[in-house]
């Protein structure tokens, strides 16, 4: 009389607790390499996008500093203008207290 350990161990057991085994991998194994083909493509897709990302960034970032670097120098020469302009108007203002010039003259000036 075999015991039921003994029984489970017979050759016919063995080769259906073999099958599921062998079974997965050799009939998945296209899908599998599918899968990980797609998500490997996947994986580059969302690599590129956020390469793109951040060099459109840089690109806006190196932009807003031009602009900003543009924006400062005109500030300065419109200072630069404003403050020449504030002295042709004092030394307009300067002659015509003096008597040497019309007193209109700071008017042409300011203009």
């Amino acid at each position: 009389m075999r015991s039921p350990a003994a029984s489970s161990r017979s050759p016919l057991s063995r080769t259906f607790a073999v099958t599921p085994a062998l079974h997965l991998p050799l009939f998945s194994s296209g899908l599998l390499q599918a899968n990980y083909g797609m998500s490997k493509a996947q994986l580059e897709g969302t690599v590129a996008q956020y390469r793109s990302v951040v060099l459109q960034a840089a690109r806006d970032v190196a932009t807003q500093a031009l602009t900003a670097e543009m924006l400062a120098e005109r500030r300065a020469q419109q200072q630069a203008q404003i403050e020449a302009d504030q002295q042709i108007l004092r030394a307009a203002q300067a002659r015509a207290r003096q008597g040497v010039r019309d007193a209109r003259e700071p008017l042409a000036a300011e203009t």
